[in-house]
């Protein structure tokens, strides 16, 4: 797919409806695979022929291949508009069947397109189904779904080192001016959340087998998955940063088996877990005011690998630099789309951030992402491959029209820009 970075969102959707929109339909159950499938995680593999204190090498995909690619531009788009548009709207993105966009609110004032979708709309229609979430109660919500809170800085300091020694995003959070360190920290404002789905630790501070042992909800029992999630939340200077994910699909029980859909917590998708330790924070520190005080969404440590191809082709080198010279790639305005920014916002690692805003719209109101720097994360750990961050950038809708993608009008951080390399 070719958008040649000026082509309208309602052109994109028309392309991928034609190309089949099974590749770019956003389905609600796919919310939940967010995670390990397509986030970050603490596991490093060994650098070969790393000689020095800093691993000079990471471990370079190709980039993505024109199916993996074009399924991301159209998933990206996908969540633009559904993100842009009212809820009811929005509703007719998620459905399990696919081919269920309807609506010529589309393509008002895009002339040339009205009478194609319109055919293609009518002849894919299906019920919408509701999009915002059901789970807005928090902490009572992560509770009753068998999910228990911890602080991973007090579990283990790493969790909680973002320097040159741990997740290697420090510069990058120094770089836009937020704190770098957890709250009980001198000067420390990020609160780093474990949330296991089950007690993983018993009093005396022993790791506990939660495998095999169950909890009830609404009078059944279910299984303790196993499963968990790492954010690093900064309530207030707006920050959510995505460090370890493992989401209950992708757990196995103790005969090393997946375990059946119908025995998940119905509480398991990244976005979901995001949200509710958003308010949960929020409203510890007092802070109960608007929640669009968000601003930035970090991914660290991205091990997926269509996410990392994905990068890879959007930034146009494997020669990812660190934060000092990191990318930027804009997504560009509703009129004038910049691919690799649709692209990026499409992939594994950064679309439960288009849920997130989705499917709490009621709180997160036109609140969207403009665009992502891209850099590779500033780790020395020894006899390790590094791995690329992203940090996503939001704002209140409409968001400017600058032309962020490969010029220095992209939002101000310490160091030089390069400019994106398209394929």
């Amino acid at each position: 797919m070719n958008l040649t970075g000026s082509s309208s969102l309602a052109v994109v959707l028309v392309l991928c409806l034609l190309a089949g929109a099974s590749t770019f339909i956003a389905d609600l159950s796919a919310a939940s695979k967010n995670s390990s499938a397509g986030g970050s995680s603490t596991t490093t593999s060994t650098g070969a022929g790393s000689l020095h204190r800093r691993a000079s090498q990471w471990d370079v995909p190709h980039p993505a291949d024109d199916k993996l690619w074009d399924k991301s531009v159209c998933k990206g788009a996908a969540l633009i508009e559904a993100i842009r548009v009212p809820e009811g709207a929005a509703s007719h993105f998620f459905d399990n069947q696919p081919k269920t966009i309807q609506g010529p609110s589309l393509l008002e004032g895009i002339a040339g397109f009205h009478s194609l979708l319109s055919w293609t709309f009518a002849n894919h229609a299906s019920p919408p189904v509701a999009v915002q979430s059901p789970f807005v109660e928090f902490p009572q919500s992560f509770e009753d779904w068998g999910w228990k809170l911890y602080d991973g800085d007090e579990l283990n300091p790493r969790n909680g080192d973002f320097e040159w020694s741990g997740w290697g995003i420090a510069d990058a959070l120094r770089g836009i001016g937020v704190s770098d360190k957890p709250y009980n920290h001198p000067d420390g404002k990020i609160r780093v959340s474990w949330v296991h789905h089950g007690p993983a630790w018993d009093d005396n501070g022993d790791h506990n087998e939660v495998r095999g042992q169950t909890y009830a909800h609404n009078g059944r029992q279910y299984p303790f998955t196993d499963a968990h999630f790492q954010y690093g939340i900064n309530p207030e200077e707006g920050v959510i940063i995505a460090l370890n994910l493992k989401a209950p699909e992708f757990t196995k029980d103790l005969n090393d088996q997946v375990w059946p859909k119908d025995q998940l917590p119905e509480l398991r998708r990244c976005s979901d877990v995001m949200y509710g330790l958003w308010k949960f924070w929020k409203n510890m520190i007092g802070q109960k005011d608007s929640f669009k005080r968000l601003r930035y969404y970090a991914v660290a440590a991205i091990t997926n690998q269509d996410s990392k191809e994905i990068i890879v082709r959007a930034v146009g080198t494997d020669d990812i630099p660190e934060w000092k010279e990191s990318i930027w790639v804009g997504i560009g305005t509703y009129d004038q789309l910049n691919e690799p920014g649709v692209a990026l916002l499409g992939a594994p690692s950064s679309w439960s951030l288009g849920y997130l805003l989705i499917q709490h719209k009621a709180d997160f109101g036109d609140l969207r992402p403009v665009g992502v720097r891209v850099f590779m994360c500033n780790s020395e750990a020894v006899g390790s491959t590094r791995k690329v961050c992203l940090l996503w950038y939001l704002k209140d809708a409409p968001p400017p029209p600058p032309n962020t993608s490969t010029t220095s009008s992209a939002p101000s951080a310490s160091g030089s820009l390069r400019r994106v390399r398209r394929n």
